[in-house]
């Protein structure tokens, strides 16, 4: 019997991001991410960075096929097995980096590019403007009040 595979994922910190993009765990990020990295790669960012943030900030160590369990998918761990296909399809997307031991995860991301939009139904289209608008009043306010 072999031992479980394991995959460390470590905080991705980019501070640019951060200063402007959306927290992993967002309505933002889930709205108008999912038809991107699909609900399976949505799943598992939100929950590395759940873990994470769990942890204290410090990267965390994961059974692979644990992680898939969790997320209610199959937990095969080969090559072509969907956890692996959504660990490639999120590094495809620069949200997860693959470092020797594991990943780094992404903890912010950015808005949709002008392409992504394009690509998305008109209901995230929408979404996507709304956020947008919250977001500029929102400055707008605490520019204000300084």
């Amino acid at each position: 019997m072999s031992a479980a595979e394991t995959i460390r994922f470590e905080p991705w910190p980019d501070p640019e991001v951060e200063s402007y993009g959306f927290p992993v765990r967002s309505a933002y990020v889930e709205f108008c991410y999912a038809g991107v990295v699909g609900p399976t790669g949505l799943l598992v960012l939100r929950l590395v960075a759940a873990m994470i943030a769990g942890a204290g900030g410090k990267g965390v160590t994961l059974e692979l096929a644990e992680l898939a369990h969790c997320l209610g998918v199959s937990a095969g761990t080969g090559h072509a097995s969907l956890m692996r296909r959504t660990l490639r399809r999120l590094e495809n997307f620069g949200l997860l980096l693959e470092l020797p031991d594991g990943y780094a995860a992404r903890l912010a991301l950015r808005p949709l590019s002008k392409r992504q939009l394009r690509l998305a139904p008109a209901t995230v289209q929408r979404l996507h403007e709304r956020f947008m608008a919250t977001r500029a009043t929102e400055s707008a306010e605490q520019s204000q009040a300084s």
